[in-house]
């Protein structure tokens, strides 16, 4: 998935965020009976500064993680359980996080054209989209793909 965007520092840099370790830290609360809150703490403390380094490794081993999965080697990688995934690709790809709703908001009705004559001098914000949406951009396709595979947790 990152591959896309780069190469693998941009998810250390991911995890260099004090979102991403707050997120993280909640979703093994909530999965792991084993997960190591202490350790944890310490990370939330450290995450945002310069100094502050994190690896998928460093993560599992200090807190016990089982969203996350990284193997060294011939068929090695890092791989995330899907809500992990999601999260990774919103942060790499505004539009994949936009998209992560598109199911849900292609069965509601379509929003209505706003109307000007409620607030004289309003204007519309920002351009109808060119795209289609009927159909995944490749990216988003790619996210899905690795998401459907990734190991699943629960």
């Amino acid at each position: 998935m990152a591959k896309r965007f780069g190469d693998e520092s941009i998810l250390y840099n991911w995890m260099r965020n004090r979102n991403t370790i707050e997120f993280l830290g909640i979703w093994e609360q909530i999965y792991n009976p084993h997960f190591k809150p202490l350790e944890f703490e310490r990370f939330r403390r450290q995450a945002g500064l310069n100094s502050f380094s994190m690896s998928p490794k460093k993560w599992i081993e200090a807190t016990g993680a089982i969203g996350l999965y990284a193997k060294a080697g011939r068929g090695g990688g890092t791989y995330a359980h899907k809500d992990i995934a999601f999260e990774f690709g919103s942060w790499l790809s505004p539009e994949f996080k936009l998209y992560l709703s598109w199911p849900r908001c292609k069965r509601a009705k379509p929003p209505s054209k706003p109307s000007n004559r409620k607030r004289p001098g309003s204007a519309p914000i920002a351009a109808p989209p060119t795209s289609s949406r009927t159909a995944l951009p490749a990216a988003c396709s790619a996210f899905c793909a690795v998401a459907a595979h990734a190991p699943s947790t629960r």
